[in-house]
């Protein structure tokens, strides 16, 4: 009875390494907690990289936040919470984006494809 609990509980942890292994694989950058997935992206802004961590339940983007300190203030950074919303409102980067603030969109465009590619491959 012993061998037969021993063997179960090494087949047990064994399956639980493997896991592990498959989801690194498929996603460096996620993390999962319980039926929802993040993923993180940077892209490169007009004074310095933009940062996003998105929230996926299932196809559905739950949560965006978004670094965008490295922007200059008063134009990427201010728009930093008016492009949240817009992808949020749009599900996807398919936004208009914010006047003046053309480069810092584009890299949160760019950011929130790359979570999106993330969250699709596996």
């Amino acid at each position: 009875m012993n061998e037969v609990r021993g063997f179960l509980l090494k087949g047990a942890a064994a399956c639980v390494v493997s896991a592990a292994v498959v989801a690194g694989l498929v996603g460096v950058n996620a993390a999962m907690t319980g039926d929802e997935q993040v993923f993180t992206a940077t892209a490169a802004g007009m004074m310095g990289d933009v940062s996003m961590t998105a929230t996926f339940n299932g196809s559905k983007i739950t949560d965006i936040r978004l670094d965008v300190s490295g922007e200059t203030p008063e134009i990427g950074g201010a728009a930093g919470p008016e492009l949240v919303e817009q992808c949020l409102e749009a599900q996807g980067s398919d936004i208009d984006g914010v006047a003046g603030a053309t480069v810092t969109t584009n890299a949160v465009k760019a950011c929130l494809d790359d979570c999106i590619a993330q969250s699709q491959a596996g």
